[in-house]
């Protein structure tokens, strides 16, 4: 019984060594596969969100692509915006001139999201209101307002900002 268990265990032992020895040159060899987000210190490569626990298999992680995407991202997300906010501002000079259409024009640009921040352009920022407390730097969609420094977090337990002060 001894000698069977034993043996089962080096025919184990013997399959992933030659899948290793094999099948971890193949896969090494291959090319870096289109959403990979980290390659593996194995040469595997893993389409995990997050960096932690990535490559947990495979002996940690060599390098994270996801960081240089994200940031192209943000970047192209921060060219859009400002876009979008010079065309709101154009076509919001050209309302207070009277030019016929320039309202909608200005209503049409003010509703434009960028895709990848998620956040409505036209909340970029507003004049205060009165009703508004003194200190206040955001109003919240479920009516609150902010006080907060920074714009990262802010309303994130009242569902996001809805207007964002001066």
């Amino acid at each position: 019984m001894a000698t069977m268990k034993t043996f089962r265990l080096w025919a184990a032992s013997t399959c992933v060594a030659m899948t290793l020895a094999f099948g971890g040159a193949t896969l090494a060899a291959q090319g870096k596969p289109a959403d990979a987000t980290a390659q593996c210190k194995d040469g595997t490569y893993s389409t995990a969100t997050t960096k932690r626990g990535a490559c947990s298999g495979h002996g940690g992680v060599k390098t994270w692509f996801a960081d240089k995407s994200a940031k192209s991202d943000t970047k192209a997300a921060g060219k859009e915006a400002k876009a979008v906010g010079k065309e709101t501002k154009d076509a919001t000079k050209d309302a207070a001139k009277g030019t016929a259409g320039a309202a909608a024009g200005a209503a049409a640009a003010a509703g434009k999201t960028t895709k990848s921040a998620g956040e409505s352009v036209a909340n970029a920022v507003k004049p205060k209101p009165s009703s508004a407390p003194a200190d206040a730097t955001a109003k919240c969609k479920d009516g609150t307002y902010s006080h907060a420094s920074q714009h990262r977090g802010a309303c994130s337990n009242h569902g996001g900002v809805a207007e964002w002060y001066k």
